[in-house]
């Protein structure tokens, strides 16, 4: 019998994006996820902001269950 492994959530961010949030961004971040469909389901989140060039700033994103209060704490 196989005992598959999976994750319940996870959320990515880079150093870099921190330090680069704190030097260039605009101090307002904007969360929005979208389903995912096919064999993986869940949500995909996103933390985004715009830089002091008014491009898109990536912050952070992320993949879990639902889009909730409770799975973002």
């Amino acid at each position: 019998m196989v005992n598959v492994s999976r994750f319940n959530r996870k959320f990515v961010i880079y150093a870099a994006n921190v330090n680069d949030f704190k030097l260039w961004c605009r101090m307002i971040l904007v969360v929005d996820g979208t389903r995912l469909n096919g064999p993986f389901k869940g949500t995909l989140v996103a933390a985004c902001t715009l830089d002091a060039d008014n491009h898109l700033f990536n912050f952070t994103y992320g993949i879990v269950c639902g889009e909730t209060i409770a799975k973002w704490v």
